[in-house]
């Protein structure tokens, strides 16, 4: 038998020429042991215990080096020192590196979009034309809104804005916020609700139809009808347009609760309506099962008998 026979080598060697590193014979000391000596740990004389050199190379099991192993007997070859350019380059990797962990997180640039807030929303929409989307973090048509919004900031030339209404409770109470996401508009003089589609070109087009330059911009674009508004507000004293101001508030105010009463009324309605819908589909459901399996089984299965 060939080493190549038992451990795959290349090349045949006699089998007495394999030495097996790194095991203890029974006698405890180190080095070096021939298969042909006998089994490993064995300390009879060669030949008298182990038999002849093929079987005990046969009967060998030839185990991978193990993890520990003697130091080898020639000489470790002598190891490179480090010189100084080769110092500096792993410094100037080590450095780079170090810098790119560390970089902060640059933040997505949102465009021209305004956070407002309790604190700022008035002075910032004062006598501004606006658009602002009062929204929730977790609102999902808020979150399709979101790309749409921050374009239209960057496209048009009035103030677009967005406010959290999870932070800013009491200006989205004041400003009637009863849903996620709520849109108003001003063309710098007064609140209104935005009804329409909120894709991108709609948006655009609301702005550009009711936000465009116009007659508050320069008095000389006012129509006729929009002419004389202005004169007949200029003929009211500080306090007559103060009392009107407040009156239009109110009847606001008081549109607003007609509306949501007269929702309420028509949910309770449609849940009336809904359950007796399905009282009626229920009990009608029944009965025509009766009915179909009586159409299909006219008569009464026949008892069955018993032999006594």
């Amino acid at each position: 038998m060939t080493a190549s026979d038992s451990m795959g080598r290349g090349k045949s060697v006699p089998c007495q020429a394999i030495q097996v590193h790194g095991r203890l014979p029974a006698d405890g000391t180190r080095g070096t042991h021939h298969l042909s000596d006998g089994p490993i740990g064995d300390t009879s004389p060669p030949g008298t215990q182990g038999g002849p050199k093929e079987d005990t190379c046969a009967r060998q099991y030839i185990r991978p080096r193990p993890l520990w192993h003697p130091l080898p007997s020639h000489p470790m070859p002598a190891t490179t020192p480090l010189t100084h350019e080769t110092l500096v380059v792993l410094f100037l990797t080590l450095l780079a590196w170090v810098q790119y962990c560390t970089a902060d997180t640059p933040t997505p640039d949102t465009g021209k979009t305004v956070v407002l807030t309790t604190a700022t929303f008035d002075e910032a929409t004062r006598g501004q034309k606006a658009f602002v989307a009062f929204k929730a973090p977790w609102c999902g048509h808020c979150k399709k809104l979101k790309p749409e919004w921050d374009q239209l900031a960057q496209d048009v030339d009035i103030l677009v804005a967005e406010v959290d209404c999870t932070v800013e409770k009491t200006l989205c109470a004041d400003q009637g916020v009863q849903g996620y996401p709520t849109i108003k508009w001003s063309d710098g003089y007064g609140w209104n609700k935005y009804t329409q589609a909120r894709d991108y070109q709609a948006l655009v087009a609301f702005v550009e139809e009711h936000m465009a330059h116009g007659c508050f911009d320069d008095e000389t674009q006012c129509t006729v009808e929009e002419q004389q508004a202005l004169d007949d507000a200029r003929q009211l004293t500080p306090e007559d347009r103060a009392a009107r101001l407040d009156a239009l508030k109110q009847e606001k105010a008081d549109a607003e609760k007609v509306f949501h009463d007269a929702v309420e009324t028509l949910q309770a309605q449609y849940q009336t309506v809904q359950d007796t819908r399905q009282k009626t589909l229920d009990r009608a459901a029944k009965e025509e099962s009766v009915l179909q399996y009586v159409q299909t089984h006219p008569q009464p299965p026949t008892p069955a008998t018993t032999d006594l």
